[in-house]
């Protein structure tokens, strides 16, 4: 990982000039965009596998296992709402509630999924977990 930082910088070459110009400008997005959406991926980022440790630490390493082959599995479905629901905040941040048609689509894609994950959950673990 040190050789990918070292040669990522040395490619990206960052410069840290006019430091002053660019926070203003981040503070004023970040005034338009919502003060709280970046205190709350602050807190979020923070914690970030602070469960495992906690898994660890009281019940052990086996159920950890589990827990992240369930993370595993479940985490495209994660993944698409919360893009879904990224790429449509605009729209429905200055609404009262969130439109029909977002939860529909996103209750049909978790939906489905949770079927597809009932019909080849079994199969995909046997497929990219062997018994050794």
């Amino acid at each position: 990982m040190s050789i990918s930082y070292i040669v990522s910088i040395f490619m990206l070459t960052p410069e840290f000039r006019e430091i002053k110009l660019h926070g203003k400008e981040i503070l004023r997005l970040t005034k338009r965009y919502g003060i709280h959406v970046y205190l709350g991926q602050i807190a979020d980022q923070s914690t970030y596998k602070l469960d495992s440790l906690f898994i660890t630490y009281f019940v052990g390493t086996t159920p950890l296992g589990f827990y992240n082959l369930a993370i595993a599995l479940v985490s495209p479905m994660v993944a698409f709402s919360s893009a879904f629901t990224t790429t449509v905040f605009r729209e429905f941040a200055r609404k009262e509630k969130i439109p029909r048609k977002i939860l529909f689509y996103n209750t049909l894609w978790l939906i489905a999924y949770t079927i597809g994950i009932i019909l080849f959950g079994k199969w995909i673990i046997k497929l990219l977990f062997t018994e050794r």
